[in-house]
């Protein structure tokens, strides 16, 4: 699919030079192929965690079981993760390595902040990647092995999210042929949603439940106990 958009969109694009238009479309393949599939990576958790919560508190008077996670397709996706953050990584090394293949003039086009949000991304992106080796989170406690994946992954989508939107946007700018829709724009829709998704679920939903529950569960004090009696013990 990105390798088509990527046909249509650099059909007759003038701001590269011919010999330099394969790297620029391999680039933009690679580009977005990589931020895809970190997408995918977590995106099946938030939308567990969305099911879990309609069964829970919506379909629980109808005795429904929630059946969504013993599912084989959304088992094979959570055993797939680690070769989604692989994948993922491989792709952003291409990307890097065809975008360097794609400036003859480095004095040109060269922005600080797409290239600051780049490498910072493919930081992370490596350091997620190496959690998910089974050498490194055999000797990983539970709490570090779930504060790299839970929190540091989507960090490293946000991240690259601001790398796509910097990029597209200052291409959008500079460029000759004014292209709105092309592929770096379309690559942004899936990251969005899953970010949109998870701040959603996490940022909303489960605050909401933790204090419906705190509710429910702190003592109460009812206005009999409130009532302090007269101490008669001292009286003849």
């Amino acid at each position: 699919i990105c390798f088509i958009l990527s046909l249509f969109e650099n059909t007759n694009n003038k701001d590269y030079h011919h010999s330099n238009l394969t790297y620029y479309q391999a680039s933009s393949i690679t580009g977005s192929t990589s931020i895809t599939l970190l997408s995918l990576l977590f995106f099946i958790r938030p939308i567990i965690e969305l099911i879990d919560f309609i069964y829970s508190f919506i379909l629980k008077k109808q005795n429904k079981k929630n059946d969504v996670p013993r599912l084989m397709f959304v088992q094979r996706w959570l055993q797939s993760r680690r070769y989604l953050a692989w994948y993922s990584l491989t792709f952003a090394f291409l990307h890097l390595i065809f975008l360097l293949f794609s400036k003859n003039d480095f004095k040109q086009h060269i922005f600080f902040l797409p290239v600051f949000f780049g490498l910072f991304t493919l930081i992370l992106l490596c350091i997620l990647s190496f959690v998910y080796f089974p050498w490194i989170s055999e000797h990983l406690l539970w709490r570090e092995y779930h504060l790299l994946t839970a929190y540091l992954g989507p960090f490293c989508l946000l991240i690259a999210f601001i790398h796509v939107y910097i990029s597209w946007k200052y291409d959008y700018y500079y460029a000759y042929h004014k292209h709105l829709f092309n592929l770096k724009f379309l690559s942004m829709f899936l990251p969005l949603i899953v970010l949109l998704l998870s701040f959603i679920i996490y940022g909303v939903i489960h605050p909401i439940i933790k204090l419906i529950q705190w509710n429910r569960s702190r003592p109460r004090t009812t206005k009999t106990s409130a009532i302090t009696t007269k101490d008669t013990s001292l009286l003849p």
